[in-house]
């Protein structure tokens, strides 16, 4: 039996049908060769932990201060208790140790108590006047000075200056031995040490000049009292006052050689 042979209508509707078979199975391989969409993730940066610095409260105003250093001679700390004091205006500065001032509308001269002036005033004068000039002081008495000496013996209070201890701190004077005890000498002999230590005022120049004591042979005189103040009056040799000026150096006995030379007394026998 002969088959017959496909018309043009049936070829069409087979070749539509092929290509449709083949698209349905080329999707099909797409989809099964395609690899599924990677997943979103979601990314998180976290940021390095920052340093949190504690805060401190302030101090409370309750809290317990540091405690205040022990008074020093500098903050007139030998100041006799409960001493006699008197207001005064200065009128004007004579010298380095010496005020003229107006209490209760009468003039007196006032001399600072325990202390002297060395030949070299000028540095005192200085101070004196910086510290004082037209000012009004405070004037405190020591009992062991008679309150009718003259000129008047005080311990002198400008502001917030201990003028007395003030310029032998300064090497600007010394230490008086007179009249003996009154309540501040200890303190002042202290100030002077300090400020021969570190060479101030008078000492800088007094000590770069002071001889070296010279080795005696013989007899070694008394020893002196290197807490006085001796003058040549007070030896009947030249080498006895050499003697006690080299035990105690130009330190406390200026006026045994006021050339600073080296040579005590040099009138003396």
């Amino acid at each position: 039996m002969k088959s017959k042979p496909f018309t043009f209508a049936q070829i069409a509707v087979l070749v539509m049908l092929a290509l449709l078979t083949l698209g349905g199975l080329g999707w099909m391989l797409h989809l099964l060769l395609t690899p599924p969409p990677a997943e979103v993730r979601l990314s998180m940066t976290l940021q390095p932990a920052q340093m949190l610095t504690p805060t401190l409260p302030p101090a409370s105003s309750t809290a317990e201060s540091s405690p205040s250093p022990t008074p020093t001679p500098s903050q007139a700390s030998c100041l006799p208790a409960n001493a006699a004091s008197l207001s005064a205006r200065v009128r004007h500065v004579l010298d380095g140790i010496t005020l003229e001032v107006e209490i209760n509308g009468e003039t007196r001269q006032v001399r600072y108590l325990g202390v002297e002036l060395p030949q070299q005033s000028e540095l005192a004068d200085a101070l004196n006047r910086q510290w004082t000039e037209n000012q009004t002081v405070q004037l405190i008495a020591d009992p062991a000075v008679p309150p009718q000496s003259e000129p008047a013996l005080y311990y002198v209070l400008a502001g917030g200056v201990f003028v007395n201890q003030a310029l032998i701190r300064e090497g600007a004077a010394l230490p008086a031995l007179y009249p003996p005890g009154i309540a501040c000498i200890e303190a002042f002999l202290q100030e002077e040490a300090q400020a021969r230590a570190e060479q101030k005022g008078v000492w800088k120049d007094l000590l770069a000049h002071l001889p070296t004591p010279a080795v005696s042979i013989g007899l070694t005189p008394p020893a002196c009292d290197c807490n006085r103040r001796y003058t040549c009056a007070d030896f009947a040799t030249r080498r006895e006052a050499q003697a006690c000026f080299d035990a105690c150096g130009d330190y406390r006995n200026t006026t045994l050689d006021p050339d600073h030379n080296g040579l005590a007394c040099e009138e003396l026998p």
